[in-house]
């Protein structure tokens, strides 16, 4: 999980999730704060993990796009 591309940031994301459902229920101006705090947390790991997914999607392209070349290269060499 951790040691995968994008682990890190899932595993990051579960637990600010967690830690956020656990206090939405808290009253009064520190936790204000705090979730407030949760919340961006939250959406940077988002965001972090959508980076990440966009990443996989160029790679997994230029493959494909690299494998098609490489077959075309040897259809016309045949």
């Amino acid at each position: 999980m951790v040691g995968e591309q994008g682990g890190a940031a899932r595993l990051k994301g579960r637990m600010v999730e967690r830690v956020l459902g656990a206090c939405v229920h808290e009253r009064g101006e520190e936790a204000a704060a705090l979730l407030a705090l949760l919340r961006r947390f939250a959406v940077e790991a988002a965001r972090e993990e959508a980076r990440l997914f966009c990443d996989d999607l160029v790679a997994e392209a230029c493959i494909l796009q690299s494998d098609q070349s490489y077959v075309e290269a040897q259809l016309v060499a045949a």
